[in-house]
């Protein structure tokens, strides 16, 4: 229904405010065609739509999940980036309306199919589509959980991307892009850079004396720990414990306190310093502050046991 539409659109322009994504997940047969919603302008909320997702000045993706058809998939489905599960469709008609429109008869609604090219692997080959996700054997209802993951990292993927591409572009204004930067590659899973960018930021912000945050220095100190501890390298950790042991008395460290225990305990058991490393372990074991951060340092502290 057009209030449907009008709904979408003022949400899309707070994003747009805020600079934040706008994700759309596509499946309906159409736009709804009563007499109540075209005296509610029905054509002028799809158009309105379709005019304002065109200029809007934040990333949008588009996922179509199930059907994809009319006025009404094209209302909330201008993006930057379209993708489609393999089992969906998106045309702009569904079958059996364009079947009934031309042969006066639903009979023909394969034919209709046939000649709208619908299908994900059809609109990708015409260039419609950037990227079709393949669903599990049996369709996506079949293991939802599998679906999930498979679209939650193709969303998160593009937005990291389109994250970065902004930060670049802006670095030259302010040196808190290369934050954003650096916590963009972080959560892509891109440690190396994430690491690089953030000595950068640190580095840069120390040199211009810039007035940011402590949680954001304290954020972007965790994502140089934690980053530089998955790609191994052990000593850098070991020599940020001066910069951490700052902020032991704040507040906002206490979040992370127990991780960054552990990083360090686990560098310097990897370095040879026994001592420090068990010191360190015990203190991650001890502020633990949730069910999941004690399951890991337990297993961190486990294998360390059995190696040791």
């Amino acid at each position: 229904k057009p209030e449907g539409y009008r709904k979408a659109l003022r949400v899309m322009k707070l994003a747009e405010k805020f600079n934040k994504p706008v994700i759309t997940l596509i499946d309906t047969p159409g736009a709804f065609p009563g007499l109540e919603a075209e005296e509610r302008g029905q054509g002028e909320a799809i158009a309105r739509n379709i005019l304002e997702m065109s200029r809007l000045q934040t990333p949008i993706i588009c996922v179509i999940i199930g059907e994809g058809a009319s006025g009404g998939a094209l209302g909330i489905g201008v993006g930057d980036h379209i993708v489609m599960l393999n089992n969906s469709w998106y045309s702009v008609i569904s079958p059996e309306n364009c079947s009934t429109i031309l042969w006066r008869s639903w009979d023909y609604k394969e034919t209709a199919a046939d000649s709208l090219k619908l299908t994900a692997k059809e609109m990708k080959g015409l260039g419609l589509v950037d990227k079709i996700i393949e669903e599990p054997v049996g369709g996506a209802h079949t293991n939802k959980e599998e679906i999930f993951k498979k679209v939650k990292k193709e969303i998160t993927a593009k937005n990291y991307d389109s994250a970065v591409a902004i930060a670049k572009e802006n670095i030259k204004y302010n040196n808190i892009f290369l934050y954003e930067i650096a916590k963009a590659n972080y959560f892509k899973g891109d440690y190396s850079q994430a690491s690089s960018f953030i000595f950068q930021f640190i580095e840069e912000s120390t040199k211009n004396r810039d007035p940011y945050s402590e949680e954001i220095l304290l954020s972007s100190l965790f994502i140089l720990i934690e980053s530089l501890y998955f790609i191994n390298d052990f000593k850098k950790i070991i020599s940020l414990e001066k910069s951490i042991s700052r902020y032991n008395s704040s507040p906002n460290y206490r979040k992370s306190f127990a991780m960054t225990s552990l990083y360090l305990g686990t560098a310097y058991i990897n370095s040879g310093d026994m001592h420090q490393g068990i010191y360190h372990l015990s203190i991650a074991q001890k502020y633990a502050a949730s069910k999941n951060q004690i399951e890991y340092i337990n297993n961190v502290i486990e294998q360390v046991a059995n190696y040791l």
